[in-house]
């Protein structure tokens, strides 16, 4: 004789199950600070506002005084500039970051800078930062920064000082490439510095192999059947 037995079995959903890559430590593996661009050849831009400086981050407790390339495109090994991208050096006033002593000048709409990183490991989550300030005209900017998956943009308070704005990734190939962009609605622009590409030591939850994965949160029962004699 055969007997139909239902048991009812409770569970609750955990989340992702399956193999979990150790969390190491984040490490820098690219900076940029622009000081292996050309050297400038021509004379700096005298600001009519100020002659001979040109200050930027106007309403910081001391503004950053630069000299500014504006005959000159941006020449640094690996990038690609779009627009009015041009080179500032550290003259005086408050100090760059980071120790950095020059900048990308990235001038009003259509101003762009990219280049592709190289050497990324496939499946691994880094983290891409910029440190940028507003340029010598006081109105508000915004600094966009943009990987093949994602964009942000920093909004950027007129004549404010330096600020960081990051994004994460999670690398699908050997290389990405990344595009640093004027963003805002005014004469002014971001000045910027010290990018950063970081490891962050991880594998990207999209890489990890054989998972099984349940809906966060959701509770309720199953019926198991067996047979019996």
């Amino acid at each position: 004789m055969l007997r139909r037995l239902v048991v009812p079995i409770s569970f609750v959903a955990l989340g992702t199950l399956g193999p979990v890559a150790p969390t190491l430590a984040s490490s820098v593996v690219w900076t940029e600070d622009f000081s292996g661009c050309a050297a400038p050849t021509t004379a700096p831009y005298n600001d009519p506002a100020a002659p001979v400086d040109t200050p930027t981050a106007r309403e910081a407790a001391s503004p950053i005084i630069v000299d500014l390339y504006t005959s000159e495109t941006l020449d640094c090994p690996g990038w690609t500039d779009t627009g009015q991208a041009w080179l500032a050096v550290y003259k005086s006033g408050g100090a760059f970051p980071g120790g950095a002593t020059r900048a990308a000048w990235v001038n009003e709409e259509g101003a762009s800078i990219s280049r592709t990183l190289t050497g990324l490991t496939i499946g691994r989550q880094y983290k891409i930062s910029a440190e940028a300030w507003t340029d010598n005209y006081d109105g508000d900017t915004a600094l966009g920064l943009e990987t093949s998956t994602d964009t942000l943009s920093m909004t950027m308070v007129a004549g404010t000082g330096v600020q960081e704005l990051s994004i994460s990734f999670c690398a699908a190939s050997g290389s990405e490439t990344i595009r640093l962009f004027e963003n805002g609605a005014s004469y002014a622009s971001p000045v910027v510095t010290n990018i950063v590409l970081e490891d962050m030591g991880q594998a990207c939850m999209e890489a990890v192999a054989d998972t099984l994965t349940f809906q966060v949160g959701t509770t309720g029962s199953l019926s198991e059947t067996t047979l019996d004699s």
